[in-house]
């Protein structure tokens, strides 16, 4: 704030620090009874809101008040999980609020896709991200080869080998779908 004399007409000027905003008029102007006009004007914080929690990762520092001008949000995510959005978002001042920079971003389940049906077989399981199994089972008359129950890897790739039907030799096969 800057405040002359206070002699009739001169005009006293305030301004904030950085990270907050002014509530009331930015001058007053000493009038004939050496009183200044108006009101004193007030500094107020600029505050980001709050942001929701965040599932399967971590967050430093822990957003969940609202916070200041210029605080910097982290955020990780969970092995397994891959980070959609910024890795990064900033408290910013939009007019007297403060506004994020980039919205919160979210971790999703690695996605390792779909492993595909043998031919001659059959598959169940159809949701294939981080930690999800899916089954293989043959159908009469062939004998499978790989794995019977694969599982996505946070890594994004499957664990065990991608099965496969080979026909059996005539007769040698049980009714019903084969696993073995």
């Amino acid at each position: 704030m800057r405040v002359p004399s206070r002699q009739y007409g001169r005009v006293a000027s305030y301004s904030c620090d950085t990270g907050y905003f002014m509530e009331g008029f930015s001058n007053r102007t000493c009038g004939e009874s050496g009183k200044w006009s108006g009101d004193e004007p007030i500094c107020k914080e600029i505050l980001c809101p709050a942001l929701q929690t965040h599932h399967f990762g971590s967050v430093s520092p822990l957003p969940y008040s609202p916070q200041p001008y210029g605080t910097t949000i982290k955020f990780t995510c969970n092995m397994g999980y891959k980070l959609y959005g910024n890795g990064a978002i900033i408290c910013q001042k939009r007019g007297s609020s403060g506004i994020w920079s980039a919205t919160q971003p979210t971790c999703r389940p690695v996605d390792c896709g779909n492993p595909g049906v043998p031919s001659d077989g059959a598959k169940q399981g159809g949701v294939y991200t981080f930690g999800s199994n899916v089954t293989f089972q043959c159908q009469p008359g062939y004998k499978l080869r790989g794995s019977v129950q694969i599982q996505c890897q946070a890594t994004g790739s499957w664990n065990g080998s991608l099965a496969q039907c080979d026909a059996c030799p005539h007769n040698t096969y049980k009714t019903g779908l084969n696993t073995e």
